[in-house]
């Protein structure tokens, strides 16, 4: 019975509907190329950064999970791309995971942290939270 139980569960999800999943393993294994993970002492800190590549099947994997119609997918493609300000900017997420006795002190942010182009140029945050 329980042999049964688990042929019946295999066969239901070789048969469920994969909506967008190309597209959600395309921007999956873009969102992979773009992630680093580093260990410091007492924290883990996580970067992710969100290239242009990732806009196309980012959205149509949203609008296939969602059921968009075309002009929901436009709208909501612009307000993607817009709060990520991808046109003008380089957009990142930096996440530090704090787990010591004390807080994590990284003095002024936006001198602390800071991108490196390929030329060596330094570039600090145009906008961050605080907290």
């Amino acid at each position: 019975m329980k042999r049964l139980f688990f042929v019946i569960m295999f066969l239901c999800c070789l048969s469920a509907p994969s909506f967008g999943s190309g597209s959600i393993v395309e921007a999956t294994s873009i969102l992979e190329r773009w992630t680093a993970f580093h260990w410091g002492r007492d924290c883990l800190v996580w970067l992710v950064h969100y290239p242009e590549e990732l806009i196309d099947p980012w959205v149509a994997a949203e609008a296939a999970r969602s059921g968009m119609s075309e002009a929901e997918s436009a709208q909501y493609r612009a307000s993607f791309t817009s709060e990520l300000r991808i046109a003008e900017t380089e957009p990142f997420l930096l996440t530090v995971y704090v787990f010591g006795p004390r807080p994590l002190d990284l003095g002024s942010f936006a001198s602390a942290v800071q991108l490196q182009t390929n030329e060596g140029k330094k570039v600090p945050p145009l906008s961050y939270e605080r907290k």
